[in-house]
């Protein structure tokens, strides 16, 4: 498996090569990216994006500014 790790635009985009599991591994409720999603929903209301091809599978978070008190 290739992986990427790339920052454009303020965000996060994680590429990798795609490997399908087999079948009777697949999890179709796609709880990894709806947690994600809600997690980053407390911080910014800016999206997670995803994006599958028949060979890659891309990821996009907003990064975040941590503020100190």
């Amino acid at each position: 498996m290739e992986i990427d790790l790339t920052a454009e635009d303020g965000r996060l985009v994680v590429t990798n090569s795609l490997l399908e599991k087999p079948k009777e591994l697949v999890d179709e409720g796609g709880t990894g990216l709806a947690n994600i999603s809600q997690r980053y929903s407390y911080f910014t209301d800016e999206t997670v994006e995803a994006d599958k091809t028949v060979d890659m599978f891309k990821v996009s978070v907003p990064l975040i500014e941590i503020e100190t008190i």
